[in-house]
């Protein structure tokens, strides 16, 4: 699933509607028991933090083709995601 949204910082409201909001809330009540939750964003750190629920994310920056194919291959365990946020967001642990 991907949606775009207005990037945000940690003083400006985030730009995700109720509607957004709650589909992405919904996913891990109606994924079959044991799948994986993993929050990627494309752009803006500051959505992470939106999403406690979800157990795991990573933050690509953008939608490059370099990004996804480095996206695919860190999902297929061939490349370990490593690096810090350079923002500290509440409720999300680096």
């Amino acid at each position: 699933v991907s949606t775009g949204i207005q990037a945000w910082s940690s003083t400006m409201p985030p730009k995700l509607s109720d509607r957004q909001r709650d589909f992405v809330r919904s996913l891990p009540a109606i994924a079959p028991a044991g799948t994986p939750e993993l929050l990627i964003s494309f752009g803006t750190p500051y959505i992470l933090s939106a999403f406690p629920e979800i157990g795991a994310a990573l933050c690509a920056y953008s939608e490059t083709d370099q990004t996804i194919a480095s996206l695919l291959k860190a999902l297929n365990g061939e490349l370990a995601p490593n690096g810090k946020l350079p923002v500290a967001l509440e409720g999300v642990n680096p």
